[in-house]
Protein backbone atom coordinates (compact mmCIF):
# COMPACT_ATOMS: atom_id res chain seq x y z
CA UNK A 1 0.00 0.00 0.00
CA UNK A 2 3.05 2.44 0.99
CA UNK A 3 5.12 1.19 -0.80
CA UNK A 4 3.75 2.13 -4.17
CA UNK A 5 4.55 5.70 -3.33
CA UNK A 6 7.85 5.50 -1.67
CA UNK A 7 9.19 7.66 -4.54
CA UNK A 8 7.61 10.78 -2.79
CA UNK A 9 8.06 9.33 0.99
CA UNK A 10 6.29 6.60 1.81
CA UNK A 11 7.76 3.99 4.05
CA UNK A 12 6.94 0.29 4.45
CA UNK A 13 8.70 0.34 7.94
CA UNK A 14 6.50 2.80 10.22
CA UNK A 15 4.06 2.34 12.43
CA UNK A 16 0.56 2.11 10.94
CA UNK A 17 -0.28 5.11 11.78
CA UNK A 18 2.18 7.00 10.08
CA UNK A 19 1.12 4.52 6.87
CA UNK A 20 -2.35 5.17 7.37
CA UNK A 21 -1.84 9.70 7.56
CA UNK A 22 0.54 9.34 4.45
CA UNK A 23 -2.05 7.62 2.41
CA UNK A 24 -4.86 10.01 3.62
CA UNK A 25 -2.56 13.28 2.82
CA UNK A 26 -1.82 11.45 -0.89
CA UNK A 27 -5.23 10.92 -1.84
CA UNK A 28 -5.74 7.53 -1.22
CA UNK A 29 -8.40 7.86 1.43
CA UNK A 30 -10.69 5.67 0.19
CA UNK A 31 -8.04 3.07 0.72
CA UNK A 32 -7.68 4.23 4.81
CA UNK A 33 -11.45 4.21 4.95
CA UNK A 34 -11.56 0.32 3.92
CA UNK A 35 -8.69 -0.23 6.03
CA UNK A 36 -10.26 1.39 9.22
CA UNK A 37 -13.67 -0.53 8.46
CA UNK A 38 -12.25 -3.84 8.15
CA UNK A 39 -10.59 -3.37 11.83
CA UNK A 40 -13.92 -2.17 13.35
CA UNK A 41 -15.63 -5.04 11.74
CA UNK A 42 -12.93 -7.48 13.67
CA UNK A 43 -13.15 -5.95 16.47
CA UNK A 44 -15.78 -8.52 19.00
CA UNK A 45 -17.23 -5.20 20.70
CA UNK A 46 -17.92 -3.72 17.50
CA UNK A 47 -21.69 -4.45 16.97
CA UNK A 48 -22.34 -3.34 20.71
CA UNK A 49 -20.45 -0.21 20.11
CA UNK A 50 -22.51 0.39 16.41
CA UNK A 51 -25.69 -0.03 18.20
CA UNK A 52 -24.82 2.65 20.36
CA UNK A 53 -23.55 5.00 17.69
CA UNK A 54 -26.91 4.16 15.67
CA UNK A 55 -28.90 5.65 18.86
CA UNK A 56 -26.85 8.09 19.36
CA UNK A 57 -27.49 9.74 15.74
CA UNK A 58 -31.41 8.96 16.19
CA UNK A 59 -31.16 11.00 18.88
CA UNK A 60 -29.46 13.82 17.23
CA UNK A 61 -31.09 13.80 13.95
CA UNK A 62 -34.47 13.99 16.28
CA UNK A 63 -32.90 16.86 18.08
CA UNK A 64 -31.40 18.82 15.45
CA UNK A 65 -35.19 18.48 13.45
CA UNK A 66 -36.89 19.57 16.24
CA UNK A 67 -34.78 22.56 16.68
CA UNK A 68 -34.77 23.31 12.90
CA UNK A 69 -38.70 23.32 13.11
CA UNK A 70 -38.68 25.71 15.98
CA UNK A 71 -36.05 27.74 13.99
CA UNK A 72 -38.47 27.81 11.01
CA UNK A 73 -41.77 28.52 13.12
CA UNK A 74 -39.90 31.59 14.67
CA UNK A 75 -38.58 32.90 11.69
CA UNK A 76 -42.15 33.29 10.12
CA UNK A 77 -43.28 34.89 13.26
CA UNK A 78 -40.76 37.12 12.93
CA UNK A 79 -41.55 37.90 9.44
CA UNK A 80 -45.22 37.94 9.94
CA UNK A 81 -45.06 40.67 12.62
CA UNK A 82 -42.85 42.95 10.45
CA UNK A 83 -45.04 41.97 7.49
CA UNK A 84 -48.34 43.44 9.25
Amino acid sequence: MVNKKWKIGGDVHVPMENKLKFLYENGREEQVAMYLRNQNISDDSFDEQYKKRVECEMIHRHIKSTLNSITEAGETRVKNSTIS
